[in-house]
């Protein structure tokens, strides 16, 4: 059941009115004052206060605050992520501050009908959870104290900040005392009636600008527009912000149509049924029409249908170029489609434009069509080697085509391009993933959802100065954002997906099935793990508030401690052969485009910087003696490896051909690597010269998920082909016999391309999952 959008009245301002009236009251009424009480002086100051225990203060320590009641901890006003036993550990030691609380009164507490027969560690997980969030460290703790082989203790002072409660009001009779007319004089009488008129004509203004939508902002609130089983995807909002076309599956793994839904009601209509997914609709600018992406196998099609039937018309559309499918879990946000892939009509409904290919190798490009006679023409030319150009958006003056450039599934740009001469403008440089873009109606920003502070948020980018700013009415993950061309009217996806850090196990038979009950979740919001060179210990990213930064931990997810601090963006770390340093790749919070090599102590420490200029110089990796760094940069103008060595100095090219990710053979005579948005796993002498496929099979959806050992490379690969029956099999590729075969079956486990990571001992990988969750939608009214 949908909560239906609300609007709040919008009154003359309260202070005036009172003062006005209030003049005007106290002249003609002379009250008559109740008679005294006797009772005891102590009953006027507790009338309205109220039972002290009813409403519990809110506690605040640090940038932190707490509310037990609703169950919320915030940091500087910003909701965080932190699920009900890590919760109600912190509000117990929070009840406590400054006493010893022991792991059993915990474990009584959040488990008090029977303990699991893994307490233990549930309760060091939950711990670690809580102090991830808070950024707090086991060793060097600010919040909360470890007491060995007792419990915990938490040590920051702790403000109660008193609740702003409406006092009751009181009984009738106390508001109403007895009264008498007194007539005015007629001085009096014409002052009044002066301010009467006054109060009239500022009325009058007020409705006037209201009635004008003169600087008079409406006022905003997010409400669920669906709420339904299964996964709700791509939404578009009609003209008049009035109904919301999108995709949805039914509540299973079966296929997408189209469904319509107006906002505030209840009701829901079909309006595809076709062979295939249906997705990605987008409302023509007279609202009658609907054109959407339909998918079946390796077709793919542009359709239009009737926004008030359900016969689609079958002429109205055109085949597509796209190439093998492109796969997404049922209930990602961008199920089952790229995410690049939106349709968008020009304002005067003419012409569409779209994501297509020339050729399936090519990157995809933006084509635009006539909607009377499907001549589609291609209008940006991306680079090869990347993924491609998607999400295109028509400027509401129909101007101007808004887009992403997208270099692989992870990281994109958005551009605007002169529908006039072609002529590029680069509006971000983050490279980060971004997952839907829409024009504000006066064509002066644009909103797009970015992964650039961890998980997917909507943000505003000045079309004329590229500043950016959050979309502060949204405060929760949001991605695929629809503004109607009324323009106060805001819907978007609500991201509900998390990246989690898992421990899978091997010690099975080579070939066997490992049992699922037997995966171990170390960490939430966590990816790009790698043991360390002795097994001993894990090094990870992992988003907390929003900063993305390098922790450590043991291998059992132990004691974590947080490496960098540096509140931006950090990520793929990598251990040094002999255990002693970490290199990773990292962004400040507000430079967007420029990432850099770094590498710290294992131990913590400052960062010692290796590459620097406006590039982006990411995914780093030691060669097998140490000396050397390599890294993937965009320095040559295409993506290629890099080498560099790991004390300073000149960096030199080791690809021609596209690199991403790589990894040196534990010998360092070669040199193995992945491309962006390209199958396969080549190999190249570790000091540059020919170029070789090793490996044919490595799908570009794990890209990442592969490593190197002394006799062959471990790797992910995907079989089936739509998400309810994909299986994960763990590959060994054998050096001496140049084979692959299965060497271990995962299941239908939601593998993401996160890396992968062998341990020393071969008898456990570590892998990012993505854990299942439902999608929605949601709608903000009075959007501004």
């Amino acid at each position: 059941m949908s909560t239906p959008i609300s609007f709040e009245i919008l009154t003359f301002p309260a202070n005036i009115t009172r003062i006005l009236i209030g003049l005007l009251v106290a002249r003609c009424y002379n009250p008559v004052k109740p008679p005294m009480k006797t009772d005891s002086p102590s009953d006027s100051s507790t009338t309205n206060a109220g039972p002290a225990s009813a409403h519990p203060p809110l506690l605040r320590f640090g940038s932190f605050e707490v509310d037990t009641v609703s169950g919320e901890l915030r940091k500087h006003g910003i909701r965080l992520h932190l699920p009900g036993q890590p919760f109600q550990i912190l509000a117990i030691l929070l009840d406590r501050t400054g006493e010893a609380v022991t792991r059993e009164e915990l474990q009584r507490s959040l488990w008090p009908q029977d303990l699991p027969a893994d307490s233990d560690r549930s309760l060091n997980t939950a711990v670690n959870r809580l102090r991830c969030v808070l950024g707090d460290v086991a060793g060097s703790a600010r919040y909360i104290e470890t007491l060995p082989r007792k419990g915990y203790r938490f040590v920051s002072p702790v403000e109660r900040i008193a609740r702003r409660v409406e006092a009751p009001l009181p009984p009738v009779s106390a508001l109403q005392p007895a009264v008498r007319w007194r007539p005015p004089s007629w001085p009096i009488l014409g002052i009044y009636s002066f301010i009467g008129i006054g109060i009239l004509a500022l009325a009058a203004a007020f409705v006037w600008r209201i009635w004008n939508n003169a600087d008079a902002p409406l006022p905003s609130r997010v409400a669920a527009l669906t709420q339904f089983p299964g996964t709700e995807t791509t939404p578009s909002l009609s003209p008049d912000g009035r109904q919301a076309a999108f995709s949805w599956n039914g509540g299973s793994e079966a296929k997408l149509d189209i469904h319509v839904r107006a906002i505030g009601s209840s009701a829901l209509r079909r309006v595809t049924n076709t062979i295939g997914n249906a997705f990605s609709p987008s409302y023509s600018p007279d609202g009658r029409r609907i054109a959407f992406y339909r998918r079946a196998g390796d077709s793919a099609y542009v359709h239009i249908v009737s926004a008030e039937s359900q016969n689609l018309v079958r002429a109205a559309g055109f085949g597509l170029n796209v190439g093998p499918p492109l796969q997404f879990p049922a209930h990602s946000p961008m199920a089952p489609s790229p995410d690049l892939a939106a349709l968008s009509w020009s304002p005067d409904g003419s012409e569409l434009a779209y994501i297509d290919k020339s050729s399936p190798g090519e990157p995809y490009s933006i084509f635009l069509s006539p909607v009377s006679d499907w001549r589609g023409e291609r209008f940006t030319a991306p680079p090869s080697g990347i993924r491609g150009d998607g999400s295109p958006a028509f400027s509401p003056d129909g101007r101007r085509l808004a887009f992403v450039r997208s270099l692989d599934d992870a990281a994109g740009d958005l551009y605007v391009a002169s529908l006039n001469d072609g002529a590029l403008q680069r509006l971000t440089r983050d490279g980060r993933r971004i997952a839907g873009i829409a024009w504000a109606e006066d064509g002066k920003s644009i909103v797009f959802s970015t992964e650039r502070s961890g998980l997917p948020a909507l943000w505003r980018i000045d079309v004329a100065t590229s500043a950016l700013e959050p979309v502060r009415q949204v405060r929760e993950a949001a991605a695929l954002p629809s503004i109607s061309r009324a323009g106060n009217t805001l819907a978007y996806v609500r991201w509900s997906g998390r990246e989690d850090l898992v421990r899978i196990p091997l010690n099975i038979a080579v070939g066997a099935a490992v049992d699922p009950a037997t995966v171990t979740r170390l960490f939430e919001n966590s990816s790009n793990p790698e043991y360390s060179p002795d097994g001993s210990k894990v090094v990870f990213s992992m988003a907390v508030g929003n900063a993305n930064e390098i922790w450590v931990s043991d291998a059992d997810g132990r004691d974590a401690v947080r490496l960098t601090t540096a509140d931006g963006y950090a990520a793929s770390p990598r251990w040094s052969p002999d255990g002693r340093f970490i290199a990773f790749d990292a962004r400040a919070a507000n430079n967007f485009g420029i990432y850099d090599v770094f590498v710290i102590s294992a131990t913590g420490g400052t960062p010692r910087r290796l590459t620097s200029g406006p590039l982006q110089n990411t995914r780093p990796a030691w060669s097998s003696d140490g000396r050397f760094i390599y890294f993937a940069s965009d320095r040559s103008g295409t993506q290629q490896i890099w080498k560099v060595p790991a004390e300073g100095g000149s960096a030199r090219q080791i690809t021609h051909n596209g690199g991403s990710e790589a990894i040196e053979s534990p010998g360092g005579e070669t040199l193995y690597y992945s491309r962006r948005s390209v199958p396969g796993l080549w190999s190249i002498p570790s000091g540059g010269g020919k170029e070789s496929l090793v490996i044919k099979d490595l799908q570009w959806e794990n890209s990442r998920n592969w490593t190197v050992t002394r006799d062959g490379i471990y790797y992910l690969l995907r079989e089936g082909d739509h998400p309810s029956n994909w299986g994960f099999w763990l590959m060994r590729h054998d050096f001496k016999s140049g084979a692959s075969r299965k060497f271990a079956q995962l299941g239908n486990l939601p593998i993401l391309n996160g890396r992968c990571t062998l341990s020393p001992t071969k008898q456990s990988i570590l892998s990012v999952q993505e854990r299942r969750a439902e999608t929605d939608l949601a709608a903000l009214a009075g959007f501004q």
